[in-house]
């Protein structure tokens, strides 16, 4: 687990318990990306200023590791392994169409991609097991989930909670395969 407090982050392997570590990254208003930047298997940080993210490739302190431009000021940022090569990258959303980037690279999209509508709430995990990262649309309890990077029809339409959960992707039980879990105040 990792808390943001500004520009601070207490890391800790394990749950419960103090920090193990506390590091700091970027300035307090940054918004935070959490990916595997570099396909070593560990997650780091990036924070985005407008269409610039300064990525991390380790969770230590210092300057970012690269720089790289993408997309426009207002889009949605999404983070996944596109193309399962084990290295996380961008997408950006623009309404229903997806730009999406396989290296950290600035430069166009590899892949555009029109799915769902563009008010949906959208989940990027690896829904069939198959290293590769691909979306998911919520609409109220109804989740509607592509398996490829492409468009047309959902492979998977489920009902799956209360509208108003928070909504949590993840591998729960290490079968490599995401699903979802939900957090729900009391």
């Amino acid at each position: 687990m990792t808390i943001r407090r500004g520009a601070e982050y207490h890391v800790s392997n394990r749950l419960g318990g103090a920090a193990e570590r506390v590091i700091r990254y970027g300035r307090p208003n940054d918004v935070v990306l959490v990916g595997d930047w570099d396909g070593d298997g560990t997650d780091t940080l990036a924070v985005r200023r407008g269409r610039d993210f300064h990525v991390r490739s380790s969770m230590t302190p210092g300057p970012a590791d690269a720089v790289v431009t993408y997309g426009r000021r207002g889009d949605v940022v999404l983070v996944g392994d596109w193309d399962g090569d084990r290295a996380d990258t961008l997408a950006v959303r623009r309404g229903r169409d997806y730009h999406v980037r396989n290296s950290m690279t600035g430069g166009p999209a590899d892949v555009v991609v029109t799915y769902g509508r563009p008010a949906d709430v959208v989940l990027v995990g690896d829904w069939d097991g198959d290293r590769a990262d691909t979306f998911a649309v919520r609409r109220g309890r109804i989740y509607h989930v592509k398996n490829a990077m492409s468009g047309g029809d959902a492979d998977i339409v489920q009902s799956y909670g209360r509208p108003s959960d928070e909504v949590l992707v993840g591998d729960w039980d290490g079968d490599r395969t995401d699903t979802l879990g939900l957090r729900r105040d009391r």
